[in-house]
Parts: C-alpha cells; structure tokens; sequence
C-alpha cells in the first residue's frame, strides 16, 4: 500500500505540488486571520480604556471623584 502510494506521488507531481501549496496558502490564510483579529481587538480595547480614563470626572485638585459620601 506504502509503495503505492509512493509510486502515484512520484507519478502525479504536479497534483501533489498543487494540493500541498493550497494547503499551506489555506493555512496562512488562517493564522493571518487570527493575527489580525487579535491585533484589532487589542488596538480598539487600549483606545477604549485610553477614551475611558480621560471621560472620568476629576474634582478641583485633579483627584478622581469618588462615589462615597465622605467620612
């Protein structure tokens, strides 16, 4: 069976070439994907909090206002 599949590899060159370079763009395709996405989400989510830190309000000495009554 090993031989037999050895003999249509070597016999089907431009078959194998073709399907293994398909597999190996399809997978590139993939992990680019996936890089991208976690890269957006990582650029969004710090403009987030960067847009979420200057919004909070600030009392007269620059402090952050605090929700609590004081003592």
């Amino acid at each position: 069976m090993f031989k037999l599949a050895l003999r249509s590899l070597i016999d089907k060159k431009l078959r194998f070439a073709l399907t293994t370079l398909v597999v190996v763009i399809g997978v590139m395709f993939v992990v680019g994907s996936f890089t991208l996405t976690d890269s957006l989400r990582a650029t969004f989510g710090g403009l987030a909090e960067d847009i979420a830190q200057r919004r909070r309000p600030h009392g007269a000495c620059g402090q952050p206002v605090s929700s609590r009554e004081p003592a």
